[in-house]
């Protein structure tokens, strides 16, 4: 009877040494973990931009960047936190409205004179005290901005060559809000496809903020490639002015005097030329080989009998080289020849598009992506409305005409029922900026002042997300902790019953030994 007593010992010893170490199971138990994580998991996170500008220096206080919070940010929440991640030294607020801000660089406060701080969302300006009070939410893609405003119209728009920057709509009611997601996706799929200066520009008209990896790769190669060629000069003076960077010096290098003395540029090169110019009202000194009169006379005469232009001499009109000719010379109607080329100009883009279809059409008959978005782009920069009726065939208008042309990945092609390309997104990008900022998307809405800079220390976003996936947590997760306590549980049980079991073998042999002595 020992030798079974003690048998019976060891084995219920183990089983109580395994039972310890199970974690618990069944239906109840599992309910109320799923309960509990359901309770834990965050707010649905979004990615916004945002931007805090002085007109007293014209120079970006902190950003533009990418910020990840919930979509019941408020703007004082999102001050607060950039005040957390030291981009602030303080905030003061009175009843929802920004009254004084603080960065290393000095303080900007409202004061009797009328200057103070404006609150932009999307390029209107927003009340923020109205904020909370009309239950505002923000949507993914949103473009937020603090502007610090000088009684007398802020900074002065005007340059020493006479350039003026052209007034933005107020809107005109074509932007839906549910396109910000849209833009969005097709800015990650541009990002992640390329890191060339013109998409590093094409972000920036978008306000798509890209991390600080990918901003300085793109700042470093046009830093190290010494004066850029004429095919990548005006690119690089616009990716670096939409990343807050005045192209005057880009690590030493003045990207402005290299275009103004650039010898023999091409048709297209020239019309990006002035562009680039004009994003920011760089001065180009009279007299230069590219100033800009002369700029504009190289554009003047490439305009074929059609009213299009030619992407080279001998060439037949291209929709997109017009519409990128149109956009270039739309901030000088005011004189009589260049009215009259524009005129012309946006007579040949309404001609290529189709009747039947309503696409604009490539110079091969199809329709295609880049030139519908780039027409997009030449009516904003003129503030021609979409539905103008010489570009309206049925009820869609070129703005949902591009977006037909978007993939599930995000990106767009150029044809129809064809892979995402790189081309073709950039323009469609470049074309919902204008609609969603108003007016021309290659003219920066702060101007960039100062020294210059190879990398701007705020651009580093908070967070380094692609895009602004909503994913929630899968419930399992909840229970990974607790099942591997339990497994740790298990093996230490079936160790020590192990060792039990043993021991009780060992105490019967010497009970036998005793036995048979």
């Amino acid at each position: 009877m020992s030798r079974l007593s003690a048998v019976i010992a060891a084995l219920f010893c183990s089983w109580l040494l395994l039972l310890s170490g199970t974690p618990a199971a069944g239906p109840s138990s599992t309910a109320e973990s799923a309960e509990s994580a359901e309770e834990s998991l965050p707010e649905a996170q979004i990615q916004v931009t945002v931007s805090i500008f002085e007109n007293v220096g014209h120079s970006y206080l902190v950003g533009p960047l990418a910020l990840s919070c919930p979509e019941s940010a408020s703007p004082d929440s999102l001050l607060q936190l950039l005040w957390e991640y030291a981009y602030l030294e303080s905030v003061t607020y009175n009843e929802g409205e920004l009254v004084a801000l603080e960065t290393e660089n000095g303080r900007y406060a409202a004061d009797e004179n009328g200057d103070g701080w404006v609150f932009m969302l999307n390029g209107q300006e927003i009340d923020p005290a109205k904020w909370a009070e009309d239950a505002r939410a923000l949507t993914a893609g949103d473009s937020l901005s603090w502007l610090y405003s000088l009684e007398g119209g802020g900074p002065d728009d005007t340059s020493e060559t006479g350039y003026s920057r052209p007034p933005a709509p107020a809107g005109g009611g074509f932007w839906d809000g549910d396109y910000n997601n849209l833009l969005t996706r097709a800015c990650s799929w541009l990002k992640q496809s390329s890191s060339s200066a013109s998409t590093l520009f094409a972000l920036g008209t978008a306000g798509y903020s890209v991390d600080h990896k990918y901003l300085t790769g793109v700042l470093r190669q046009v830093s190290e490639d010494g004066v850029p060629n004429h095919a990548l000069l005006a690119d690089s003076i616009l990716a670096v002015s939409f990343s807050g960077i005045s192209a005057e010096n880009v690590s030493g290098q003045d990207l402005i005097s290299a275009l103004a003395a650039c010898p023999d540029l091409t048709r297209t090169e020239t019309v990006w030329a002035l562009i680039a110019a004009d994003c920011n009202a760089y001065p180009l000194p009279e007299g230069a080989a590219n100033d800009r009169q002369a700029l504009l006379n190289v554009i003047l005469a490439a305009q074929n009998e059609d009213g299009g232009i030619a992407p080279e001499r001998g060439a037949e009109s291209s929709l997109p080289a017009t519409a990128a000719a149109v956009t270039a010379l739309a901030a000088y109607c005011e004189d009589d020849a260049v009215q009259l080329a524009v005129d012309r100009g946006v007579a040949y883009l309404a001609g290529r598009i189709d009747p039947e279809t309503g696409y604009c059409l490539g110079n091969d008959g199809r329709a295609s992506c880049e030139a519908a978005a780039m027409t997009v782009m030449a009516l904003g920069s003129l503030n021609i409305p979409l539905d103008d009726a010489r570009f309206m065939v049925g009820p869609q208008n070129l703005l949902e005409q591009v977006l037909a042309f978007q993939q599930e990945n995000g990106g767009f092609a150029e044809h129809i029922n064809g892979d995402a390309d790189v081309r073709a997104t950039w323009a469609a990008v470049l074309a919902m900026a204008a609609q969603k900022n108003g007016g021309n998307p290659c003219l920066l809405r702060s101007p960039v002042m100062g020294n210059g800079s190879p990398v701007i220390a705020s651009s580093v976003p908070v967070e380094e997300e692609s895009l602004p996936l909503e994913e929630e947590p899968e419930v399992e997760e909840a229970f990974g902790t607790s099942f591997l306590f339990g497994a740790a549980g298990l093996a230490i049980g079936l160790l020590l019953g192990t060792g039990a079991l043993w021991f009780a073998v060992r105490m019967m042999k010497q009970a036998d030994k005793d036995e048979q002595g």
